[in-house]
């Protein structure tokens, strides 16, 4: 019995650690999203699209950790990119972005605006 609930606490400990590590992982993900937006935003190009993907991932960010300091998580991401990186993880967050936006206009057609 003793060792049962030895290996018990064990596993609990460990998949308290991966869930952890998989949540900092995904706050990672999505302040390189950010830091891609938010060099994107500035050019004219890509500033309507950019502001929209800054809004959503901020929102992801938000959710996950709502005291998150974005400022030095955001930093210390961009910090961690090169170029070949920026472009991956704008391809990677502009096609999440671009699904989650054609599953919002999907549903926004299932829900025509009231009548006046």
């Amino acid at each position: 019995m003793k060792y049962l609930l030895s290996a018990a606490c064990v596993a609990a400990l460990l998949t308290t650690a991966t869930t952890a590590r998989a949540d900092d992982e995904a706050i990672g993900a999505d302040a390189r999203c950010i830091a891609v937006f938010a060099a994107m935003v500035q050019m004219p190009a890509y500033k309507d699209a950019a502001g929209a993907g800054l809004l959503y991932y901020l929102g992801r960010l938000d959710a996950r950790d709502p005291k998150l300091d974005l400022a030095a998580a955001v930093k210390h991401e961009a910090a961690r990119m090169d170029r070949t990186e920026y472009m991956a993880v704008a391809q990677r967050c502009g096609s999440t972005l671009k699904q989650r936006n054609d599953a919002l206009k999907a549903a926004a057609r299932d829900f025509p605006p009231p009548e006046h």
